[in-house]
């Protein structure tokens, strides 16, 4: 392209590292990741979700925290970029490093989707950490982001699990508060 005279943008950029990513061949992609620097593209977050979401599929998790910890510095991470970290770790059984991704998203001002919220109550509950999935499920009522049944009825299992039927109607009752979006016609 460069001999024809037509710079890349980043989106041409990103269907080749999807390409490279689809068959694992990710000194390539680190390679393409340097002449978008050279050429002054920069990486944005869907050039990274692309790499994350490929390093994940192949169990390559640390080098997928290494790529996000470098992104940030690259380009501001999306509700996607943080969902995919945040899943990793809870799948890992990393709750602690879970959290850091939620605080650190939280610190930027980043507001999270039911998405985000859904996955990390999930985990938590996964690691039956009752009090920290109620804190979650409840800022999630609060932001007026009505849970999924699926997360809600894993919460509720816990809870009665654990005898705390108390704060289960606590956050059924805030939950019943959410007013329920109107069809579109």
């Amino acid at each position: 392209m460069d001999r024809s005279g037509i710079n890349a943008d980043v989106a041409v950029y990103n269907a080749l590292i999807s390409a490279f990513c689809k068959v694992n061949k990710f000194q390539n992609v680190y390679r393409v990741i340097s002449e978008m620097k050279s050429k002054g593209v920069t990486p944005n977050a869907r050039t990274c979700n692309i790499i994350l979401n490929s390093l994940i599929g192949c169990e390559e998790t640390d080098e997928a925290f290494r790529v996000f910890r470098s992104m940030i510095s690259i380009c501001e991470p999306d509700t996607d970029t943080y969902t995919m970290m945040i899943k990793m770790f809870c799948e890992r059984g990393e709750l602690k490093m879970a959290l850091k991704v939620w605080k650190f998203m939280k610190r930027k001002q980043f507001v999270p989707s039911m998405h985000t919220m859904s996955v990390l109550v999930n985990g938590l509950c996964h690691k039956a950490d009752v009090s920290k999935a109620c804190e979650i499920m409840e800022e999630m009522i609060e932001k007026g982001i009505r849970p999924p049944r699926e997360t809600f009825g894993k919460l509720r299992q816990l809870l009665m699990k654990e005898g705390r039927k108390d704060v289960l109607e606590f956050l059924q009752e805030k939950m019943n508060l959410l007013v329920k979006e109107p069809w579109c016609d």
